[in-house]
């Protein structure tokens, strides 16, 4: 009986430790596969013609890709996705922008991959999350060197903490060449789960594993005949 009492202990110890709750993406179509068809390997974009589902609004125009087309390059995004938006278009201007439920003081990850048009040297681009007062944070990225051959696609993570309940991440091409600019994939935002076990849930788990052993190592010994 001691021996089932400990052992429970240790495991609800565990349950208790363990992360309260698996990490949801906030951002919607973050990979760009909607709309999902690129007649000719891409799709042009413009501001206020954005497809349902789409999820983003757009400034100026931008281009979702077909990553296995001749405009995607070779190797694909990390993880295969078939699809990619490039941050420009047509002409030199082009940025998208996405609002999400945030908790004031809460933290959250960003995370997305980006290379640069292979037919172009290299672009650049300001990003950023922003709230009703101004920017959370805003930072400025460059990519050089991507080919049909060898894109190079980067990945990129940052920790923010969110200071309003209602957030906006937005990306702006800021350098590149005509028709051409920054290429995006695989856009995530999610809140850090809260489940860090507390100083008394530590004691709790490491008593009842104690308790466990020591229950198990005085077993009675079968009598011998």
């Amino acid at each position: 009986m001691k021996r089932t009492l400990a052992l429970f202990a240790a495991t609800t110890a565990l349950a208790v430790a363990g992360p309260t709750a698996a990490a949801t993406n906030l951002i919607v179509n973050g990979d760009f596969n909607i709309p999902g068809t690129t007649p000719g390997g891409y799709r042009t974009i413009n501001a206020g013609q954005e497809p349902g589902g789409f999820g983003w609004s757009v400034t100026g125009s931008v281009d979702v890709f077909d990553t296995d087309s001749p405009y995607g390059g070779d190797p694909d995004p990390v993880g295969g996705d078939p699809f990619g938006l490039d941050l420009v278009g047509t002409g030199n201007v082009g940025g998208i922008a996405q609002g999400f439920a945030t908790e004031v003081g809460k933290r959250y990850v960003l995370s997305f991959t980006y290379a640069n048009n292979p037919f172009i040297g290299g672009a650049g681009m300001r990003f950023g999350v922003k709230g009703a007062s101004g920017d959370t944070f805003a930072f400025d990225l460059t990519h050089t060197g991507s080919t049909q051959t060898a894109m190079n696609w980067q990945e990129y993570t940052y920790e923010f903490v969110a200071t309003d309940t209602f957030s906006t991440l937005y990306f702006n091409n800021t350098a590149g060449s005509t028709n051409g600019g920054m290429y995006l994939d695989k856009i995530g935002v999610s809140q850090v789960p809260t489940g860090v076990p507390e100083p008394a849930t530590w004691a709790l788990m490491i008593g009842g594993f104690g308790l466990a052993g020591a229950s198990l190592r005085r077993r009675p010994q079968a009598a011998v005949a």
